[in-house]
């Protein structure tokens, strides 16, 4: 199962700004926001609905 922090470490980011770029987009650049969502497409990342639930 990939994880958050797989998409941070395969897009050179620290977890949240990873997090930010799912939640906050106006508050990372796009740049950055570009970079994490090609990770995000090359992983094949689906956020986990428990860890949803939890927050």
């Amino acid at each position: 199962m990939i994880t958050l922090a797989d998409v941070a470490k395969e897009s050179h980011v620290s977890t949240m700004t990873a997090s930010r770029v799912l939640h906050h987009p106006e508050q990372v650049s796009d740049e950055v926001r570009q970079a994490v969502q090609q990770a995000i497409s090359k992983l094949g990342y689906k956020p986990s609905r428990v860890g949803q639930a939890l927050s």
